[in-house]
């Protein structure tokens, strides 16, 4: 009875502590859920939680943001012509990893990788210029995407919507186009180191809306103003809003960049190029300068320098590139000759009929010598100039006197910067310590100058006493606001008077007219020439004095013309002949005569030099033969590689200005084949490298005499081309 008992009170109490317990428990579940819901219904009402704000956070979360992209300003030269614009360029690529899953297309799952191999190597090998063979060793790679080489990039939009058609009609995957912003330049190797180029940074590769930013020239120069600013799209929910009426949108408006018109005139620089690339090709000098402005305004027409690049493949270009006419320092030579004279004639100590001992002259310890050693005998000063006698000019300087001397050349504008807008410009260096130093001044020696500096000092001659600043940026258009910056004419000083100035005008009329000048040359019949010729020594690299070698000089023509009312001023140089066929004065007169010619010429007759300039028609798409016989009836000559009927891709690019005559390459689809290159110059197989992407060896300079490939063999693949060139080999088609 009493275990009975017992165990009916165990059961009570633990029954009174389970309802305790539970009691408990539901109190506590109670408080919870009282605190949950106070904080519930102040969150919804407040609208905040922990400090943050929750309607902003969920605008956040719904919101999106669509880049609208600013376009860089185009480069024009001075007639509207465009020289730089922007553009894309495209790269077809291949993914054949099933890891890239799917993706949902109406309703329909559509893979993102290669389904039928055989459609994607018909696709490739019909559109662009890669073979079939090709195209299968490339998809038979391992990797997540595929590509195919030279072949592959740089697809004209053109082809690559006509690819995207046939891609849609065929029900073809796997197949994506890479796009990047690029740049399109007129011509290729125009004005190349003056325009500059613009490219993509490393940090912009891997942003979602790059920008090009200029690497050199006025594309760099003027980086800021081209850039433009990106606009964008941005929308979000407003959570606070009344329903219907809850997106918001924010539309900033792209800024596209400012336009750049430049001074070059397309006419004169094409022609320029021409002339320079010959001359190049066949004397194969270590380096070339040639640069024409107009004499009363110190606007620059065309410039271009070798080595030079192709502003389109960049071929040429490396990571030491400069841009001579600014960035190089050099000993000018005897073209400094007509500063000399002018001050000489402006400090009243020139007298013509004053007789010296020409041949050599003794300065202290050290002797200096005519280029003649022997000298002339006992000549008057009036032929020290157009015999271009050192001597003569040792003792003009000592009549100047030293420091009146150093006073001119700084007058002059030598050892500063001329202020042109190119970047990175040279202000050159005087040696002026010793009484040898002050005397090499004289004919050009022991002073560092840059191109523009010298055309500036030119100017003071051909402007009767007044320097004019050298100019490059005619002006700049900004499309936002229609707003233009233009550039004016900057007058500096007069370090000669008037009088001084038309002196030295005839003085250097002389050069080519008198029986024993230098530059007789140069002469051109019924044109009024000014002329100074130069032949600088150049320094060894390593300052141990100058080269010793026959031909290791700058060989140097400046041209004031007409010299009676001037207009232009025409300076070409050519460093180091390597293949020496005629005297260097005669290489430089195979460029000097013709641009003198051309530009007197232009003025004259506008209309029909323009019209002998043609544009190169769009191909891309055509057929071959059509694409051929376009050509033909424009004056242009096309050289066709590949095997295929349809064209894919053009050198030039179309709407690029060329002359009458050239060669236009074109490249089918299908396999890339050798074609016949004998007859071509160098200049055409360094096109023909370019536009298919191979690497050619060329020796020799002129014409191509031989190649390795025979015409008609397959390039698909590595294969080392070498050409050989010889003079006097003309073109056979």
């Amino acid at each position: 009875m009493k275990n009975k008992n017992a165990s009916k009170n165990h059961g009570e109490l633990t029954y009174r502590n389970r309802r305790r317990f539970g009691l408990f428990f539901l109190f506590i579940v109670i408080i919870v859920f009282l605190i949950f819901s106070f904080r519930f219904i102040w969150i919804v009402s407040n609208h905040r939680a922990s400090g943050v704000d929750l309607n902003k956070k969920q605008e956040i979360i719904h919101q999106s943001k669509t880049v609208l992209p600013a376009n860089r300003g185009h480069i024009y030269d001075q007639l509207g012509n465009v020289i730089a614009q922007d553009s894309s360029k495209f790269t077809i690529t291949v993914t054949t990893d099933k890891k890239a899953g799917k993706k949902i297309e109406n309703d329909k799952k559509i893979p993102l990788y290669v389904t039928n191999k055989e459609k994607i190597v018909n696709l490739i090998s019909k559109n662009l210029p890669i073979s079939k063979d090709l195209a299968w060793k490339q998809l038979q790679l391992k990797g997540y995407q595929i590509r195919f080489g030279a072949g592959g990039d740089n697809i004209p939009v053109s082809n690559k919507e006509k690819i995207e058609e046939e891609i849609k009609k065929d029900h073809i995957t796997g197949i994506e186009f890479l796009r990047r912003p690029s740049r399109l330049y007129n011509g290729g190797i125009f004005a190349s180191q003056i325009v500059g180029i613009a490219d993509l940074t490393d940090k912009e590769k891997d942003a979602q809306s790059p920008q090009l930013t200029g690497r050199l020239g006025i594309e760099k120069q003027f980086n800021k103003q081209l850039m433009g600013k990106n606009g964008y799209i941005e929308r979000k929910a407003n959570l606070g809003a009344s329903f219907g009426n809850r997106t918001i949108e924010n539309r900033i408006n792209a800024q596209d960049g400012n336009d750049i018109y430049l001074t070059l005139n397309t006419d004169y620089q094409k022609y320029l190029e021409k002339l320079i690339s010959e001359v190049n090709s066949n004397y194969q000098p270590v380096a070339m300068n040639a640069v024409l402005m107009e004499a009363k305004t110190g606007r620059i027409l065309a410039a271009t320098q070798r080595p030079s690049f192709d502003t389109n493949t960049l071929k040429g270009l490396s990571d030491m590139w400069r841009d001579n006419l600014v960035e190089d320092g050099f000993e000018p030579g005897s073209v400094f000759k007509a500063v000399t004279l002018s001050s000489a004639i402006n400090s009243g100590v020139y007298n013509p009929n004053e007789y010296y001992d020409s041949g050599s002259i003794k300065i202290g310890p050290n002797i200096i010598y005519d280029w003649q050693r022997a000298g002339w005998g006992i000549i008057p000063m009036s032929q020290a100039f157009p015999r271009s006698s050192n001597v003569g000019f040792v003792k003009l300087e000592k009549e100047i006197g030293g420091d009146r001397w150093k006073n001119y050349i700084d007058q002059f504008g030598f050892c500063k910067k001329t202020g042109i807008t190119l970047p990175n410009e040279n202000e050159g260096s005087l040696q002026f310590a010793q009484p040898i130093d002050q005397a090499s001044t004289a004919f050009g020696q022991g002073i560092n100058v840059n191109v523009m500096q010298l055309m500036q000092a030119y100017t003071a001659i051909a402007n009767e006493g007044q320097i004019i600043q050298p100019q490059i940026v005619n002006k700049i258009y900004n499309p936002n606001n229609k707003t233009i910056k233009k550039f004016k004419v900057i007058k500096k000083n007069k370090p000669i008077n008037k009088e001084s100035a038309m002196e030295t005008i005839n003085e250097m009329r002389r050069v080519t007219t008198e029986k024993y000048g230098t530059g007789t040359v140069y002469a051109i019949p019924n044109v009024d020439l000014a002329v100074k010729t130069g032949t600088a020594e150049i320094s060894e690299l390593n300052g141990s004095g100058y080269m010793k070698g026959q031909y290791d000089y700058l060989y140097s023509v400046m041209g004031i013309y007409p010299a009676g009312s001037p207009r232009y001023i025409l300076y070409v140089s050519i460093k180091r002949p390597q293949n020496i066929a005629k005297q260097p004065e005669q290489m430089l007169s195979e460029v000097f005569k013709p641009m003198v010619n051309y530009s007197l010429s232009y003025n004259k007759e506008f209309k029909t030099l323009q019209n002998s300039d043609i544009k190169t028609p769009s191909l891309a798409n055509k057929n071959r033969n059509d694409a051929n016989e376009e050509l033909k009836n424009i004056g242009l000559k096309a050289e066709i590689i590949g095997s295929g009927n349809t064209v894919v891709q053009q050198l030039p690019l179309a709407k690029t200005q060329v002359l009458a005559g050239e060669k236009v390459i074109l490249l089918t689809n299908g396999a890339m084949t050798m074609p016949d290159l004998t007859g071509w110059s160098k200049s055409d197989v360094i096109k023909f490298g370019q536009i298919t992407g191979k690497n050619i060896k060329i020796n020799g300079s002129g014409y191509v005499e031989n190649q390795n490939v025979q015409a008609g063999e397959s390039i698909d693949f590595e294969k080392n081309i070498t050409v050989n060139l010889k003079e006097n080999i003309h073109e056979t088609n």
